[in-house]
């Protein structure tokens, strides 16, 4: 519902805010949720970044630019992978220090999300084309039907 609410309100009136704020007022939003969390603090909080992220401008530094433009390929993989990852290095890795596992997290999360992508989703994604091509070809051949 919050999702659906800030996809509304994103056509109305933008603060062309910089996109270089983006970051702060992310970590606002996370500090606000992480104080207690709960399920309607987790719903205010995903109504706060839906209304919030339409406010900033894109990104225009190409550096930055050419790095998220591959979010999104890795994107459902990253979703699959990084709540296993998360307990890997802050649970199972507790008694290292804090940037060893932050470092774990990120370099397992985004190696197994490429290796998944490469190796699974892409490769369903082309059957699922090859599929779907050879079906659509089945339809559009002529039905015969016998001659009286």
């Amino acid at each position: 519902m919050a999702g659906a609410l800030a996809y509304k309100a994103s056509s109305l009136r933008r603060l062309n805010l910089p996109a270089a704020l983006w970051p702060i007022a992310l970590a606002l939003i996370t500090l606000f949720y992480l104080r207690h969390d709960t399920s309607a603090r987790s719903w205010w909080t995903r109504l706060a970044l839906g209304l919030r992220l339409p406010q900033f401008r894109e990104i225009s530094t190409p550096v930055f630019r050419e790095i998220f433009k591959h979010v999104p390929r890795y994107s459902c993989s990253v979703y699959l992978t990084h709540f296993f990852f998360i307990w890997l290095a802050f649970k199972q890795l507790h008694r290292h220090s804090l940037w060893l596992r932050w470092f774990a997290f990120l370099l397992s999360t985004i190696a197994a999300s490429a290796l998944l992508y490469h190796y699974v989703e892409e490769p369903m994604i082309g059957l699922g084309h090859h599929l779907s091509n050879q079906l659509q070809e089945r339809r559009n051949v002529p039905v015969i039907t016998p001659a009286d």
